[in-house]
């Protein structure tokens, strides 16, 4: 299983969730809107995923909770729009009783210090 997260200006970035079904965070800024694919190759096409917004935020411009199905090539994408108060967004993904979780930060980018000598 694979997820696709847009980023902006940076492109996309491909995420593979750990072994406990969490992918590593991704930054997409304040109020910024993230095309999201999800790649499920061990499913069948028309299998029904159920995409919810823990945190705020909205899927597909006007909602927390969507179910959507599988095309045919097992993928999944919809939109996710973080708020303009920003912070850790959670977006949880089911199959029947298979769990995995986005987490994406809405705000400034993260500063990386460089270290100086």
């Amino acid at each position: 299983m694979s997820a696709v997260v847009g980023v902006g200006e940076q492109g996309a970035v491909r995420l593979t969730p750990n072994d406990l079904g969490l992918f590593p965070r991704v930054p997409i800024g304040l109020g910024a809107t993230a095309p999201i694919t999800v790649s499920y190759p061990e499913a069948m096409p028309g299998d029904t995923i159920t995409v919810q917004s823990e945190d705020g935020g909205q899927i597909n411009a006007s909602k927390t909770v969507i179910q959507a199905t599988l095309d045919d090539k097992r993928t999944l994408r919809f939109n996710f729009t973080s708020t303009q108060e920003g912070g850790i967004y959670h977006i949880t993904l089911r199959r029947g009783f298979e769990e995995k979780r986005l987490e994406l930060w809405g705000g400034p980018a993260p500063q990386v210090a460089s270290k100086t000598r």
